[in-house]
């Protein structure tokens, strides 16, 4: 949906190791990465570029952080099946707090909603898009998008917050 030319100048994630915060994840952020639980969710960072992640596998290849300037801001990322590209879905971004060079060093995020789910009963929820979306939750427009993540997220539980630890390398 986003092109190179509308990745943001303005809004850069420090590079280094970042964790979910998980409530039902006690974490000793000062010890080494290796003795955390492993309910632990980390990713390191470098130059906008997840290099490394709790759960990556060999042969992984380092995922792009691309990040779009708005209100909300939006992050597009690359959805994967069976290792191949199959569509981006999008997160909106909430920063929280900045380094002294004013890079983000704790931010919320959440899937911007494509429609509003349907409780069916004894059924699986149905979804109706919002205006602009398809039937696939797939947005036609920039705007629809932009439209749907001011709304915030569908629901509370779909909120995540990362905090970033501190310089690192994979």
């Amino acid at each position: 949906m986003f092109a190179e030319s509308e990745r943001s100048s303005k809004i850069h994630l420090e590079d280094g190791l970042w964790f979910r915060v998980d409530a039902d994840c006690n974490v000793d952020i000062s010890k080494p990465k290796i003795s955390w639980p492993k309910c632990a969710n980390w990713m390191i960072l470098s130059r906008g570029v997840e290099v490394k992640t709790s759960d990556s596998k060999p042969g992984d290849e380092p995922e792009d952080v691309f990040i779009v300037d708005g209100k909300p801001p939006l992050i597009q990322a690359r959805i994967k099946t069976n290792g191949k590209d199959v569509a981006y879905g999008f997160l909106a971004l909430k920063a929280q707090a900045y380094s002294a060079k004013g890079t983000v060093t704790d931010g919320k995020a959440w899937p911007v909603p494509c429609g509003i789910d349907e409780a069916t009963e004894g059924a699986a929820p149905k979804v109706t898009p919002y205006p602009g979306f398809n039937k696939d939750c797939m947005p036609q427009s920039v705007d629809a998008l932009r439209a749907a993540a001011a709304k915030g997220p569908a629901k509370g539980n779909d909120v995540v917050e990362w905090k970033w630890v501190r310089a690192e390398t994979p």
